[in-house]
């Protein structure tokens, strides 16, 4: 097992052991959800609960919940809740989760078969697990499988993360003894809440397994288009994220490849901002960061 971190206040540190806990968060996707849905109930790890928390949906959402079948051996739990955005939906998931380990699963995204029990199985020793993912544009005709991605192990999931090594949460397994020690997912963030968690992840310490499978596909459809004020948007987050990371880290903490991979993430952003809405100012703001 591996160390066990300081315990923050967002989590109980208690579990039931093996149990493993899927977090869905969703908002009005109804239809996408019932896929995931069917996604994870295929899934042959047990014992499995599955949480959807409800993020103030005004659709059907609910009702179809209510008739739903669920398989033998998984427990299904929907919790209701006002409309305040993902993160505080998968903070109330986690809160009422019980598991050893826990997969934060997006409403729109589907696991592959035995997915669960690849992650469990390879996480030994670690904190957290990740397998491969791949893009699928689901909107297209006929709809097509993109890319598929790889992560290699690493000593420092900072410099990965810093490094644009992004992972996709639904091909992630988490244990629950070190998400406790981080603060949550911040609900005041507007994009880019994942890379602010697994950063603030690797700044507590964790240490991750690569798993050398398919475990997820990761969903592209026709809310997932960027516009030009999002990419501002993604940039100001970013910038945040960035600053809170370099404001974490002490003297000691700034190793070399610490220093060189955020030096590199700021002169990407100052390129991204250039490339995406030439914006000058944004851009000799992050190269003077870079510096």
């Amino acid at each position: 097992m591996p160390d066990e971190p300081e315990v923050s206040v967002w989590l109980d540190p208690a579990f039931e052991p093996g149990l493993l806990s899927v977090v869905i968060p969703t908002y009005n996707r109804a239809a996408l959800l019932l896929e995931t849905l069917e996604s994870v109930f295929k899934q042959d790890y047990r014992p499995l609960e599955v949480i959807v928390a409800d993020d103030g949906s005004s659709d059907d959402t609910l009702a179809a919940l209510a008739n739903i079948t669920v398989p033998q051996g998984i427990v299904l739990l929907v919790l209701r809740g006002e409309h305040a955005g993902a993160s505080a939906a998968r903070n109330r998931g986690a809160a009422a989760s019980r598991g050893e380990y826990l997969m934060f699963l997006d409403s729109d995204d589907l696991l592959h078969a035995g997915a669960l029990t690849v992650l469990v199985n390879g996480i030994g020793n670690a904190h957290l697990a990740f397998g491969r993912w791949r893009d699928w544009y689901s909107h297209e005709s006929p709809p097509r499988y993109g890319r598929t991605y790889h992560r290699e192990g690493c000593k420092d999931l900072l410099v990965a993360f810093l490094l644009h090594n992004w992972l996709m949460q639904g091909a992630v397994l988490h244990r629950r003894a070190m998400l406790a020690a981080s603060s949550g997912w911040d609900d005041s963030l507007s994009a880019h809440e994942d890379l602010d968690f697994m950063m603030r992840l690797a700044l507590a310490g964790a240490r991750a397994a690569s798993v050398d499978q398919l475990v997820a596909d990761y969903r592209y459809h026709s809310d997932t288009q960027l516009s030009k004020s999002s990419h501002a948007v993604l940039r100001q987050v970013t910038e945040t994220v960035l600053r809170r990371v370099e404001a974490s880290l002490t003297t000691n903490g700034f190793s070399d490849a610490r220093r060189a991979a955020l030096a590199w993430r700021w002169y990407w952003e100052g390129r991204m901002a250039w490339f995406h809405m030439r914006d000058a100012a944004a851009l000799n703001a992050c190269m003077a960061e870079a510096r």
